[in-house]
Parts: C-alpha cells; structure tokens; sequence
C-alpha cells in the first residue's frame, strides 16, 4: 500500500501510514523516500528520513542522490557519497554521481569520481565519454576512448558526435568506418542521423559525399 501511494503521488497518506507501522526495514523506507523525492516541496523530509534510515542500501543513496542533484544541493551529495566507505560504494550510485554532475557542467568533478572508482561499468566510461566530447574536450575523449574495455554503439556514436561538432569530420567519418568493421557493433539510426547532419551542414557536400564512398569501398 504504502508503494501504491508512493507511486501515485499521494504523500499525506504514504506518511501517515509509514508512520502507523510498527516494523519498517530497509525496503519501506526506501518507499517513504522516493514518495518524497517525486514532490518538489519535500526536500527537507528526503534528508531527514534519509539520515534516520538504520540500513541504507544502493537504493536509499542513488534515489537521495539524485534528487539532491536535481535541486543543486552539490554540498548535501558530497557530504553523503564521500562518507561512503570507498571500497563500498556502488556502481548504481557512483554512476549517478557521474550523471548529476555532468547535467550541471561539472565536468571536473564528474571525472574525479570516475577516477576514484574501484570497479567501473560501460556506463560510466561511456558518461564520461560523453562528458568529454560535450565540453570540446575531443582529445581527452580519444585517450578515454582508446582505453575503454569495450566499445559499444553507444560510445563508437559518442566519438564520432564528438569529432563532427568540433568540426574534425574527416576523423569523425574515418571513425565511423571503423565502427562498421567491428563485427560486434552495428551502425544504428542515431549513427546515421550524426552524420547526416554534419553533411547537410557542411558547405562542399560532393567532397563529402565522395569521401563517405571511398570509405564504404575500403569495407
């Protein structure tokens, strides 16, 4: 029940019945929690409830985080991730420290935790991956690209996204020549949109178009 009011917004009754129960475990006050954190007047209780909790888990720190973030509240997410024992902190919750930060242009900070991680997922490399090529930082992106223990659609697109918007195409088409060589990756819509774009908005399309050719040919 208490979930179902979470779910649907109705927050005096969600509250009233955590409050009537008399045997609360780490699941119920998560639900408390995320009733809160879906109302942008609760900002408050999301904290109180959250530093009440007896047993967090990966929920009870990604759903918090989150929410801070949303709000801007960079010194409440700080203050709750890094008391974080490092070994335990989780991937679910290190990646959305990742996200919150580059959705606010931290760009630094989002790569200070990537760096402090213990255990890293493709979505974290790809985040930053993205992280990189949106502030321009083609360079730094083609090092962390290089390094990363599998590449994805996601990511060969990332780059190539990258190259074209800082005006580097010819590198943007090579790459995505070489994304259509992997055997594991497919070339998806999103793919073709990129280069589309960066075509359309060049002024020598024949030279492009001519280019694109010879690539597809050298397959």
């Amino acid at each position: 029940m208490l979930t179902a009011y979470a779910e649907n917004n109705v927050i005096t009754k969600a509250r009233r019945l955590f409050d009537e129960m008399t045997q609360l475990n780490t699941a119920t006050w998560n639900a408390m929690i995320t009733a809160y954190t879906r109302s942008t007047c609760h900002i408050n209780e999301v904290y109180e409830l959250f530093c009440k909790v007896p047993e967090r888990n990966v929920v009870t720190y990604a759903v918090t985080i989150t929410r801070f973030f949303r709000v801007r509240m960079l010194n409440e997410v700080e203050k709750i991730y890094y008391e974080m024992p490092e070994i335990g902190r989780d991937l679910v919750v290190s990646n959305a420290m990742i996200k919150g930060y580059l959705k606010l242009g931290e760009l630094d900070r989002a790569v200070f935790v990537f760096d402090s991680m213990v255990e890293r997922n493709v979505i974290s490399w790809s985040s930053i991956l993205h992280g990189y090529c949106r502030n321009g930082k083609v360079s730094d992106a083609e090092v962390l690209f290089q390094k990363m223990p599998e590449n994805n659609v996601v990511s060969w697109t990332t780059m190539i996204s990258g190259y074209m918007k800082s005006g580097q195409w010819v590198k943007g088409l090579e790459c995505f020549s070489k994304m259509r060589r992997e055997e594991h990756v497919e070339v998806n819509p999103t793919t073709i949109m990129v280069i589309l774009n960066t075509c359309t908005s060049l002024g020598n399309l024949k030279k492009v178009f001519r280019y694109m050719d010879w690539l597809f040919q050298m397959q």
